[in-house]
C-alpha cells in the first residue's frame, strides 16, 4: 500500500488511534466553577508573519493575576500549531528563556510568553518585552533559523462557556462538530478543539439538553457528549447510559444518576446526591452538602461552606483558597482517599481563615 511517504508505523498509529473528548465543568452564568477552561482566540501580525488560533486556559488566577495556558490550536502562516511548549521549559534554541505559559484577564502576556511546534517542526515563542522602550510584543523563532522581531499582538476571552475540550487522532487533524440532538435555545459551536456553547435569555428551570460529538476528515468519532443545564431549581436527572454527561445546575436540592465515566457535573447552593460512575468530575460553587458515591471521583470545592458525605471509593478532593467551612464526613471508610488542601494545611484549618475538619 502507497503511503504517500509516511511510515507504515505512522500510518498504523492513525488506525489504531482515535479522537478523544473531555466534558469540562461549567456554569451559564457567573464565574466559572473551580476546574473549568476558558477559551481565547489570539492572533498576532508582523511583515511575513500572521499566526492565529485559540488558546485553552484555567479559569482561577494564579498569585501573579494570570491564567495558565493549557492548550492551543491554530497556525503560523499557513503552518499547522501541533503542540504547546510546557511552562518551564524554552523552546529549542532558546535555552535561557523559558515559556511560562501565562495569560493576563485583558489578553497580555508575560516576558515569557508562551510557546508552540507546528507541523513542519517551527518553534516560535511570542512575548511581552517589558524591557524595551517603548515595550511592545515580540517573536522569537528558534528553527529553522533564529529571529527575533516586534509583532502586534491580540487576543481576547470567546463569549460563553467551554463545553468539552478534544485532543485529535494525530497533530494536524481537522475535526468538525456533529450535533446529534441541538439545544432548544443558545448556539453551540467548535473553535479549534473546544466546544463551546453561547446560551440566550435567562437560565431556564427546566433543562435545555443536547448532544454532540466530534469527528475527524477520516471518519474517527470521539464519545457522544450530552449536556443537560439548568438554572435554580430542584432536579432529579439521569446521565447518559454511555457516560461522558455534562451537567449544569443552579441551587436546588439535586440527585443525579451517573453511568459509564468521564461525566462533569457542576452544581450551586443545595443538598445533593451524586451516584457516580468512574472517573467523574464533581465542581461546587456555593454553600453545598453533597453526599458523593462512585469510584476516583475528583470533586472540587471553591469556597463557601462545604459538608461532603463520601460514600464512594477513591475520592479525590479538592479545596480551594477561598473555603469557608468544610466539613468531611465517612473519609476513615475511603482508604485510597485524598484531600487536596490549596494553599496549605494547619490544625487542620484550610487556607486563609476556612476550616476542615474530616470525621470518620
Amino acid at each position: 500500500m502507497w503511503t504517500g511517504g509516511q511510515s507504515l508505523k505512522r500510518v498504523g498509529e492513525r488506525l489504531m488511534s482515535q479522537p478523544s473528548i473531555t466534558p469540562e465543568p461549567f456554569v451559564l452564568g457567573g464565574p466559572p466553577p473551580a476546574g473549568a477552561v476558558l477559551l481565547w482566540e489570539w492572533k498576532y501580525t508582523a511583515s511575513g508573519i500572521a499566526a492565529s488560533g485559540t488558546l485553552t486556559s484555567s479559569s482561577s488566577l494564579d498569585s501573579s493575576g494570570h491564567f495558565l495556558i493549557s492548550g492551543i490550536t491554530g497556525s503560523r502562516n499557513g503552518d499547522p500549531i501541533t503542540a504547546l511548549e510546557p511552562a518551564g521549559q524554552a523552546i529549542p534554541g532558546n535555552e535561557g528563556f523559558p515559556v511560562d505559559d501565562l495569560i493576563g484577564p485583558g489578553g497580555s502576556l508575560t516576558g515569557n510568553g508562551f510557546g508552540y511546534e507546528t507541523a513542519s517542526g517551527n518553534f516560535a515563542n511570542p512575548f511581552f518585552a517589558d524591557f524595551l522602550n517603548p515595550p511592545t510584543f515580540r517573536e522569537v523563532v528558534s528553527l529553522p533559523a533564529f529571529s527575533e522581531v516586534s509583532i502586534q499582538f491580540q487576543a481576547h476571552l470567546v463569549p460563553g462557556v467551554a463545553i468539552a475540550t478534544a485532543a485529535p487522532a494525530a497533530p494536524g487533524d481537522s475535526l468538525r462538530l456533529d450535533v446529534i440532538h441541538a439545544p432548544r435555545t443558545g448556539i453551540l459551536s467548535l473553535l479549534g478543539t473546544t466546544v463551546q456553547y453561547i446560551p440566550t435569555g435567562k437560565n431556564a428551570r427546566t433543562p435545555v439538553t443536547f448532544s454532540f460529538d466530534l469527528k475527524d476528515q477520516n471518519g474517527s468519532t470521539t464519545p457522544v457528549v450530552t449536556v443537560i443545564a439548568a438554572g435554580n431549581g430542584s432536579h432529579t436527572l439521569t446521565g447518559a447510559a454511555s457516560g461522558y454527561t455534562d451537567i449544569s445546575l443552579g441551587k436546588g436540592n439535586n440527585t443525579i444518576n451517573l453511568n459509564g465515566s468521564k461525566n462533569a457535573v457542576t452544581l450551586g447552593s443545595g443538598s445533593d446526591t451524586v451516584h457516580g460512575g468512574n472517573g467523574d468530575t464533581i465542581s461546587i460553587t456555593g454553600n453545598t452538602r453533597l453526599a458523593i458515591h462512585g469510584t476516583d471521583e475528583m470533586v472540587f470545592v471553591a469556597g463557601g461552606n462545604v459538608a461532603i458525605d463520601d460514600l464512594s471509593t477513591g475520592l479525590n478532593l479538592s479545596i480551594g483558597p477561598t473555603i469557608g467551612h468544610a466539613v468531611i464526613s465517612g473519609f476513615a471508610s475511603d482508604p485510597n482517599g485524598v484531600v487536596d488542601l490549596t494553599g496549605g494545611l494547619g490544625g487542620i484549618h484550610g487556607p486563609g481563615n476556612g476550616i476542615v475538619r474530616v470525621e470518620e
